[in-house]
């Protein structure tokens, strides 16, 4: 387990408060989850989500498909 002085637990409020916050016109990542589906499955399952959240903040570990991305440029002209 790791921890740290400044571990402290996410609280359901803070994950709703972030979820609210993604923009839900961006497209979904390689899950295929969009942040309107997570924010519907947080709303159903708060407790769940919390206990995920909190258990990869125990532990040190977060998925590693949680920290990809894919950046596309847009050349534009000049």
């Amino acid at each position: 387990m790791l921890t740290t002085p400044n571990d402290v637990a996410f609280t359901q409020e803070e994950i709703l408060r972030i979820l609210k916050n993604f923009d839900p016109t961006k497209s979904p990542g390689e899950d295929g989850l969009s942040s309107d589906i997570i924010l519907r499955s947080f709303k159903q399952f708060p407790k769940f989500f919390s206990r995920v959240y909190n258990r990869c903040l125990e532990t040190g570990h977060f998925p590693k498909i949680w920290k990809r991305s894919t950046i596309i440029p847009i050349v534009k002209p000049g």
